[in-house]
């Protein structure tokens, strides 16, 4: 009986692609017309979206010279983001000095923005008899309010392990909805062994109308006593501060 004899199948190669010229070459007359008109069109476009962009285009960031803001008026709080088409820098609302506070140059503890580029917050104390807390505290942030909230929710429970904090709620701006929460603890004092101190703050994140984006009230009270404010209380001095408070679109 004869061998049947096997073919094995080739091994595929696949074919080699032509080169741009080729595939050009290969293009009809009418073809390579239509191709060049619509290369010409997107490049048209391209170039005019630069020009608008660069030339016309405003986008809100400020211009920075010298290390300042050019043109800001000393109520402006001003928020870093990345982006900008001058500088990374936006007026993000106009803060004035609430009713029965003074303005005050005071650093308030872990949250002195000293160093960087442009030093933008604003504390204010209040007047004799107007309230008892001893500053509020305003920043603008480049985060939502809610995401803000989200990031440091939980290390101001840390903080608080030895004291009591709140959960966080919400209420209505003119802006949208603020997201609040209170903390409250104590603690030796490092300088003076023995010694406690305290510490009551409300945090507050008001949304703005730039987008992901807020502001930061931080109302703070030190007693000598294990003594608190009420959330009332607590609250009236941020509708103080939010009544002295203007959002800017840009």
């Amino acid at each position: 009986m004869s061998k049947k004899h096997i073919k094995r199948p080739q091994k595929y190669v696949k074919p080699k692609d032509p080169t741009f010229k080729e595939w050009w070459a290969q293009q009809s007359e009418k073809t390579q017309k239509t191709l060049k008109i619509t290369a010409i069109a997107v490049a048209a476009v391209i170039l005019l979206s630069v020009i608008f962009y660069y030339g016309f285009y405003d986008d809100g960031s400020l211009k920075v010279k010298n290390g300042a803001a050019v043109g800001t008026q000393e109520n402006w709080l001003i928020v870093e983001k990345d982006g900008g088409k001058n500088s990374d820098y936006y007026h993000l609302a106009n803060v004035n000095t609430p009713a029965g506070y003074d303005p005050s140059d005071e650093n308030v503890a872990g949250v002195s923005s000293a160093g960087e580029p442009i030093d933008n917050d604003f504390v204010f104390v209040p007047q004799e008899g107007v309230s008892v807390v001893d500053n509020i505290y305003i920043k603008g942030i480049s985060k939502s309010a809610e995401d803000m909230v989200n990031s440091v929710y939980d290390t101001f429970v840390g903080f608080a392990s030895e004291g009591t904090i709140t959960e966080v709620t919400t209420f209505d701006t003119a802006w949208g909805k603020a997201q609040t929460f209170t903390y409250a603890y104590g603690y030796e004092d490092e300088e003076n062994p023995g010694t406690m101190r305290y510490n009551q703050s409300k945090v507050t994140y008001i949304p703005s109308l730039q987008k992901d984006a807020c502001v930061l009230i931080s109302v703070n009270y030190y007693p000598e006593e294990e003594t608190y404010l009420t959330e009332e209380e607590l609250t009236a001095v941020i509708e103080a501060a939010l009544s002295s408070m203007e959002m800017v679109e840009k």
